[in-house]
């Protein structure tokens, strides 16, 4: 089964069954691909603790530290309007129990998270960037980046998006060897 590739920081470990696997890729299909870059309207203006999103490391460790301390203003402000969207359709997936986006990141908020926000590998280009960063359990994995507005936001990798659908220009895949 594909799962839906989205910022791991903060999705690592939001799904482990099959199920809650499916519920996202469910979700992550309705979300429009449109939505790579936020809107000031979607910016939360007023956080409680520190954000600096002037360089991806500083973004990261953003995220790290708002989730940390569960600063739920401040983690909406690091995330990019698809990682938000995403979140937001997730959380209606499941009829009987449907969560908001601030739900939806205080479950994300009792997750283990690596001991500290260490950051390698840094790669800007453009608007665009990669990090790698460790998880819980010491392992390194990668991050994507956009800016926004002069704005460093956590991001879904584009090569990890759901695929478009290519029926209305007769375009299909073939896998021809």
């Amino acid at each position: 089964m594909r799962t839906i590739g989205a910022p791991n920081i903060l999705l690592h470990h939001c799904f482990r069954t099959p199920k809650a696997l499916r519920s996202a890729n469910k979700a992550a299909a309705n979300t429009s691909s449109a939505a790579n870059t936020s809107s000031a309207a979607n910016t939360t203006a007023a956080t409680s603790g520190s954000v600096d999103l002037s360089t991806p490391t500083a973004a990261y460790k953003t995220a790290y530290n708002a989730r940390k301390n569960k600063d739920i203003p401040a983690l909406k402000r690091v995330l990019s309007k698809d990682v938000q969207d995403f979140l937001t359709e997730i959380g209606k997936v499941d009829d009987s129990d449907k969560k908001t986006l601030d739900d939806m990141l205080k479950e994300l908020c009792e997750q283990p998270q690596a001991p500290n926000s260490d950051v390698r590998n840094e790669k800007i280009d453009g608007d665009k960037a990669t990090l790698e960063y460790p998880d819980e359990k010491g392992s390194w994995k990668s991050m994507d980046l956009v800016k926004d507005n002069g704005e460093w936001k956590i991001t879904i990798a584009k090569a990890d998006k759901p695929p478009m659908d290519d029926s209305k220009d007769g375009n299909k895949s073939q896998n021809k060897k």
